[in-house]
């Protein structure tokens, strides 16, 4: 009963909408339930920024969390990206004019135009959703076919070192891939490794002359972007810690919420019983009062343990408390809805206000739960029957002003009319 209670108090705290959270239900999965998920997920977190950075090495189910946040941001870089270097290929088709022989520049344009066509057509796709989760695979063979086309263009073009110039172009292009495009580590190995190997390739097709220079081109690039490639390596642990700490002050931010749903549920639920207290009742009848207009007409009844006193002297105080939540339960779920609002009033005093309720609804409803209650059999030897009984007032408002006071004691004055009549009856 008492999370039903809690989720009926509402207000008590606000339900936290933390980004972590969000993730999880998008895909990410963490073992645990409830509060001690946030625990269990808080201890991993603290032992895993506690290792060195050599040590470090983000677990699969929280990089999973990384990338969910990571992508929105992640997908805006690729897409400006993959237009900037796609935009900036074809102006550098002028300058192939001065370049290439006239009977070889169609070709080289046909490239130009083809590694245009993929970083464009890469945007694009990446823009629409249309090859999620293969954002990486996309980039990965727009760059090893810039790599590709410019091997073959400078092969079409022997001489002025051509071949030579249009790789290092590409492998630019490379470079700013690994350093900019945040990707998965064994893509960018795969980018690294199929681009040395496509320019070591083209190299080496072009023949044995110049070797010096050749091997010097490409082992300055081969130990470049070896060295990038680590960069990218450290970054991504810095990412990734980063990822962490702010995910630690988000648990610490979502501890003290519930901590304070917690407290605030503590003051608004009678402890012994687990149903709203006193205090929530008349906060919540201030709520009602202030739309009276669309609670009208509106009852109360005034629920009261029949000779109480008699079962605790008898039975003992440890049964007495023992019958009291059994009533409350019983009046609790007899409610219509979560519009009808229950309360302990006092010692063994339930009170339950029904809006929209005329008098002969709200008779009927305390005299079907006067009946719960007596079919319970809970035994109380004071009692004509010898079990628990209950003696219920009611009262009605039709037309505003909501006084709520002036209800209870109404009700009160025909609580102690059902009482003087021979008690276990409703009376108005």
């Amino acid at each position: 009963m008492s999370q039903a209670n809690a989720s009926e108090l509402g207000n008590a705290g606000t339900a936290p909408g933390f980004k972590l959270w969000r993730l999880f239900q998008r895909g990410a999965s963490v073992s645990g339930q409830g509060g001690r998920q946030t625990v269990d997920l808080s201890e991993r977190i603290d032992q895993l920024l506690g290792l060195r950075l050599r040590e470090f090495t983000m677990p699969a189910d929280l990089l999973a969390i990384y990338h969910v946040q990571a992508r929105s941001g992640t997908h805006r870089m690729m897409i400006a990206w993959c237009i900037a270097v796609g935009l900036l290929n074809m102006p550098c088709a002028l300058f192939d004019v001065f370049l290439i022989a006239p009977q070889h520049r169609l070709s080289v344009l046909t490239f130009r135009l083809l590694i245009t066509t993929l970083f464009m057509g890469s945007a694009i796709l990446i823009q629409k959703r249309a090859i999620k989760g293969f954002e990486d695979f996309a980039i990965l063979v727009a760059c090893l076919s810039t790599v590709t086309c410019a091997g073959f263009a400078g092969l079409y073009n022997p001489g002025r070192g051509l071949l030579e110039h249009y790789l290092v172009n590409a492998i630019v292009i490379v470079f700013t891939c690994l350093m900019f495009i945040q990707m998965d580590q064994r893509t960018a190995n795969m980018l690294v490794a199929g681009s040395l190997t496509i320019m070591f390739g083209f190299l080496v097709a072009s023949g044995w002359h110049h070797v010096a220079e050749k091997l010097q081109t490409g082992m300055f690039y081969f130990f470049v972007m070896m060295a990038l490639a680590r960069a990218r390596q450290v970054n991504d642990i810095y990412r990734h810690r980063m990822f962490l700490m702010n995910t630690r002050e988000e648990l610490r931010g979502l501890a003290a919420v519930e901590r304070n749903e917690q407290l605030s549920s503590i003051a608004y639920l009678d402890p012994l019983t687990g149903v709203p207290n006193r205090r929530y009742f008349e906060e919540q009848c201030a709520s009602v009062a202030a739309t009276i207009a669309d609670q009208l007409p509106v009852s109360l009844c005034m629920f009261d343990l029949d000779s109480f006193k008699s079962l605790n002297d008898q039975l003992g105080h440890l049964q007495g408390d023992a019958c009291l939540r059994v009533v409350a339960r019983a009046i609790y779920n007899s409610r219509r809805s979560a519009g009808d609002i229950l309360a302990r009033y006092g010692g063994e005093e339930f009170i339950l206000l029904l809006p929209n309720t005329d008098t002969t609804t709200a008779v009927s409803i305390a005299d079907r739960i006067r009946e719960t209650i007596l079919d319970l059999k809970q035994p109380n030897p004071g009692t004509a029957t010898g079990f628990v009984t209950v003696s219920v007032g009611v009262s009605t408002v039709t037309s505003g002003p909501l006084d709520i006071q002036a209800m209870v004691k109404t009700s009160d004055v025909a609580l102690y009319r059902a009482k003087a009549s021979g008690r276990n009856q409703v009376c108005i």
